[in-house]
């Protein structure tokens, strides 16, 4: 069951690697500049992936279930799916007010961009806290 439940957490990192390169490319397209790209995907994905470890952490104090931290790093996996299937329209989207906004407008564009990927970086935080708190070993101290 743990070894299963590892590599669960393994693709589910995967997944999210993958969809940080292809968002990177997908800003870079947008952006047009390489280096505001790469910066503001790696500050998303960190400030959600943070956002999201803290929020798992909280919900590790509150639910000492393992079945049920399972059952919320399940609901939470589902939930990033759906929203990476979503991810396209939403750019989509944010490219036609692009489109509209001038390079003088940076800052906008980085707000645009930032709460559907944001989102995705949050929730995919959510996964190491609940797993390990999940997996320990009963009578250990931590997490």
């Amino acid at each position: 069951m743990k070894r299963f439940l590892l590599l669960i957490f393994f693709l589910s990192g995967v997944t999210g690697l993958t969809y940080e390169v292809l968002i990177f490319r997908k800003f870079k397209l947008l952006f047009g500049i390489t280096s505001y790209s790469t910066s503001l995907v790696f500050t998303i994905f960190l400030a959600g992936l943070g956002l999201g470890a803290l929020v798992g952490g909280l919900l590790c104090r509150k639910i000492s279930k393992p079945s049920t931290l399972l059952s919320v790093y399940a609901a939470s996996e589902i939930v990033a799916g759906i929203i990476g299937m979503l991810l396209p329209a939403y750019f989509s989207v944010i490219d036609s007010i692009y489109t509209h906004i001038d390079a003088s407008g940076l800052i906008i564009k980085c707000l645009l961009a930032f709460p559907g990927t944001g989102l995705l970086a949050t929730i995919l935080g959510l996964g190491l806290p609940l797993v390990i708190h999940a997996t320990r070993e009963p009578g250990r101290t931590g997490c």
